[in-house]
């Protein structure tokens, strides 16, 4: 279950990286996002609540 958080977690790492190199993520918003992955660093739950806002960075 872990491996599968994790792994989807860098899936969103991966495409969010990709939408900055392409010009589609302003910069304000990928500090923002690294800055958040900053804030929540507690462990497994720190995965699930990446994953989360990582998810909602993309589709939002």
């Amino acid at each position: 279950m872990e491996k599968c958080r994790h792994r989807h977690l860098n899936k969103l790492k991966k495409k969010i990286s990709e939408l900055f190199l392409l010009g589609s993520l302003p910069e304000e918003e990928m500090q923002a996002i690294e800055e958040a992955e900053l804030a929540t660093t507690s462990g497994s739950s720190r995965e699930s609540a990446d994953a989360t806002f990582l998810s909602n960075a993309l589709v939002g």
